[in-house]
């Protein structure tokens, strides 16, 4: 019988990070696919377009195709009415958050799936979010 792996929502940063080989966030990203299943949300795949979109000049058709592939490829976490519900509620109290932050906060506390996000300031004081420091980090 086969056995699932825990979701782990992996934030732009870290994700555009892996891609382009920054800081060992490739190697790190690896490690954390044998326990975790890698997963992005549709903002964060939003925000990934936008990201790779502009990189593109800097690395080149074949690379850039490269990783629009490896992007499409990552499993998302859709948005949904409660999601965007939880969103509402946080924006009450995070207004100054960005848009995209508080529909991946969001996403993580309904769907109740930590969040590896090297934004960690900007995610630390919504409630009942669970963050992922890996060891790494700490």
């Amino acid at each position: 019988m086969k056995t699932s792996r825990v979701k782990l929502i992996c934030d732009t940063g870290v994700i555009s990070r892996a891609y382009s080989n920054f800081e060992n966030f490739k190697s790190i990203i690896e490690d954390l696919s044998i326990k975790y299943e890698i997963c992005i949300t549709t903002t964060i795949k939003i925000e990934l377009y936008r990201w790779i979109y502009d990189y593109k000049s800097k690395v080149g058709l074949k690379t850039f195709n490269a990783i629009l592939k490896s992007i499409n490829s990552l499993p998302v976490i859709k948005l949904d009415r409660k999601v965007c519900d939880v969103a509402e509620k946080l924006t009450i109290k995070h207004h100054q958050s960005g848009v995209g932050d508080l529909l991946t906060a969001a996403v993580s506390i309904d769907k109740k799936v930590k969040l590896f996000t090297i934004n960690y300031k900007d995610f630390k004081t919504i409630p009942r979010i669970n963050l992922y420091l890996p060891p790494h980090f700490q």
